[in-house]
C-alpha cells in the first residue's frame, strides 16, 4: 500500500471513529449537549485533528451516507449488469461498505435521530443532496433523461431504505446484500407484467 494510500485508510479510520463517538455521546447526553471537544475528548485527539476529519459537530454525527466518491460515480456511468435499478442499488450498497458503515453504524444513528428529532430535518438534507447527486449522474447516461433518472433513483432509495430497515429489525433475514437481492426480486415481482 502506497503512503498516500495508507494515509487516506487511516483518515477514513479516524473519521469512521469521531462519528462513532459523536453518535455515542449524542446517544448518552443528547444533541445541545454535546461539544465538538466533547466529541474530541472522547475520540482521544485534539479539536485541530477533529476539523481535519470532518467540517462540523453535525457532520461527525450524521457522517455515514454513502460517498459518491470518483470511482463510484465511474461505475454508476458503466455498464449495468441486469438493469439500471439494481446496478445503481449495488453501487449503493458498495459505497456504503467501502466507507465502512454497517448495520451497527446504521442502527447507532437510527437512535440518534429517533433520540433527537431535531436532526430529522438536516438529515434528511443530506439525503436530499445524495438523491440529486445520483440523479445528474443518472441521468447524464445517454439512455436516461431525469424523470426516469428520478424514479429508478426514488426505486433504489427505497430498495436500500427497507434493505436497511430489515437489516436493523429483522438481522435473521439474513446479511445486507441477500436483503438487498431479495427486495429487488420482490419489487421486480410485484411491478412485473400480470396475467
Amino acid at each position: 500500500m502506497t503512503d498516500s494510500a495508507t494515509a487516506s485508510a487511516s483518515g477514513s479510520q479516524r473519521a469512521r471513529a469521531i462519528t462513532r463517538a459523536a453518535q455515542e455521546l449524542v446517544a448518552e447526553r443528547g444533541w445541545t449537549h454535546v461539544t465538538v471537544d466533547d466529541i474530541a475528548v472522547r475520540v482521544g485527539i485534539s479539536r485541530r485533528t477533529f476539523f481535519n476529519h470532518v467540517d462540523s459537530k453535525e457532520s461527525a454525527v450524521l457522517g455515514t451516507l454513502p460517498q459518491l466518491t470518483e470511482a463510484f460515480v465511474d461505475q454508476l456511468h458503466g455498464p449495468a449488469e441486469d438493469d439500471l435499478l439494481g446496478h445503481i442499488v449495488r453501487v449503493a450498497a458498495a459505497a456504503a461498505s467501502a466507507q465502512g458503515a454497517g448495520i451497527e453504524d446504521w442502527r447507532r444513528l437510527h437512535h440518534v435521530l429517533v433520540a433527537n428529532p431535531d436532526l430529522i430535518p438536516r438529515f434528511k438534507e443530506r439525503v436530499e443532496t445524495l438523491f440529486a447527486e445520483l440523479v445528474g449522474h443518472i441521468s447524464s447516461r445517454p439512455d436516461v433523461d431525469e424523470q426516469q433518472a428520478r424514479v429508478v433513483v426514488t426505486a433504489a432509495a427505497a430498495v436500500f431504505q427497507l434493505s436497511v430497515e430489515d437489516a436493523l429489525d429483522r438481522p435473521g433475514l439474513g446479511a445486507f446484500a441477500e436483503r438487498i437481492e431479495t427486495n429487488l426480486a420482490l419489487l421486480r415481482d410485484a411491478a412485473g407484467p400480470r396475467a
